[in-house]
């Protein structure tokens, strides 16, 4: 049976390491050319009529959310909505920093970030940093 879908879901993609190239040398000011491959994931979601937004901390700040927009349309990309709250509706977040953890369980799926083997040496699992 599929999976009931609502009209306000949304797919989350987080701005510096994922949808732009990251530098952390040039400051806040700066966005970085976009990651063509996420980019055109975008477009594609966008183009579809899914809900896509820039999931980042810079929508705190209404002249950080001009510049991303502004940033938007020279790359050609579709104008999102960018937020730093997650909802209910959030179908999945792409993001460079996300580990994917299995739900109620805690356990990490796949390659996480920092590299940590699990106890039994084929998944892994959380651990304090």
């Amino acid at each position: 049976m599929a999976r009931r879908r609502y009209k306000n879901e949304w797919i989350g993609v987080s701005l510096s390491g994922t949808l732009s190239q990251y530098d952390s040398l040039k400051g806040s000011s700066h966005l970085g050319l976009p990651v063509q491959i996420v980019a055109k994931h975008v477009s594609r979601w966008h183009s579809e009529g899914r809900q896509v937004r820039i999931f980042s901390p810079r929508a705190r700040d209404a002249w950080q959310v001009e510049m991303i927009h502004d940033w938007q349309h020279e790359h050609g990309l579709p104008i999102l909505e960018v937020t730093d709250i997650r909802d209910r509706y959030m179908l999945e977040l792409w993001s460079s920093r996300a580990a994917r953890v299995e739900k109620n369980t805690g356990v990490i799926l796949g390659e996480h970030p920092r590299k940590f083997p699990g106890e039994n040496g084929k998944r892994w699992t959380w651990m304090a940093p």
